[in-house]
């Protein structure tokens, strides 16, 4: 990154859960949006232990928050 170029700032922070793990995000204002590394870690944990079990609902809100689609 050179020194002029300034660095992308949430302009939204917010969390839903998916298969019962809280999935911390940000969206950035260049539109990039962004999960939280521990929520990712923990994702990787529920799922290695067998238990992430996703509902259709929380599964159409992440497809919702990636793409952008307000409710």
């Amino acid at each position: 990154m050179e020194d002029n170029e300034i660095l992308p700032k949430a302009i939204w922070s917010g969390s839903f859960f998916l298969g019962g793990v809280e999935m911390k995000c940000h969206v950035l204002d260049n539109g990039m949006r962004i999960i939280d590394a521990e929520s990712i870690e923990a994702f990787f944990r529920s799922a290695e232990e067998g238990i992430f079990n996703p509902t259709e609902e929380e599964s159409i809100n992440l497809g919702k928050w990636i793409k952008g689609i307000k409710e």
